[in-house]
């Protein structure tokens, strides 16, 4: 199950909650969050979180891409509290793809 880029982490989180619902009788097992920041033209760089740019201020451009993947066994609500303590980065771009083991009864 994939959710594509949205511009916010409440947005995110609603969908994947909406698209979770769907699947009620699945177990989570592996999930991957995708955070995309791009940035051209930057008038100083100092204005961007320190995680992004280090200590490098002036004039610049940066992009940033970050992959965090969690594996295990998780709950819808799991997923979503997840997705809430992702880094907040103004600008970027979240989506997340689930992995999920389908459990049916005979």
């Amino acid at each position: 199950m994939r959710v594509p880029p949205k511009t916010s982490l409440g947005s995110l989180r609603e969908e994947t909650a909406v698209k979770l619902q769907q699947y009620e009788n699945a177990e989570i097992i592996k999930v991957s969050y995708k955070i995309f920041y791009q940035q051209e033209n930057i008038g100083d760089l100092s204005t961007l979180l320190a995680s992004l740019r280090g200590n490098l201020g002036g004039q610049g451009d940066v992009t940033a891409e970050i992959s965090i993947t969690k594996t295990g066994r998780f709950t819808k609500s799991q997923v979503e509290q997840q997705i809430e303590s992702l880094p907040s980065i103004s600008g970027a771009d979240y989506s997340v793809d689930i992995t999920l083991e389908v459990n049916r009864k005979s």
